[in-house]
């Protein structure tokens, strides 16, 4: 990756165009995050994406009660977040 590239996503000064690239680069490593932990002991090892995976796994799966509890603890991460931003 050039290095004037790498710096249009990192740099303070940021466009639209970068902040999709940025965006994209990330999600693809908790994307390949995911997948490698769970290829490795058989659990989804990254934050909020491995929470989200674990609980579609599990409504799936039929282990409604706990797909749920993995669900709602998402939700209140995500409100907690919400609530830092706006407080």
């Amino acid at each position: 990756m050039p290095l004037h590239y790498a710096r249009s996503l990192l740099g303070p000064a940021r466009n639209p165009r970068a902040n999709r690239h940025l965006g994209l680069a990330l999600a693809f490593v908790a994307g390949a995050v995911n997948a490698g932990g769970f290829l490795a002991v058989h659990q989804y090892t990254s934050h909020v994406t491995g929470a989200i995976s674990a609980a579609a796994d599990h409504l799936v799966l039929g282990a409604g009660q706990e797909g749920q509890h993995r669900a709602e603890g998402v939700q209140r991460q995500a409100a907690g977040a919400q609530h830092e931003m706006v407080g």
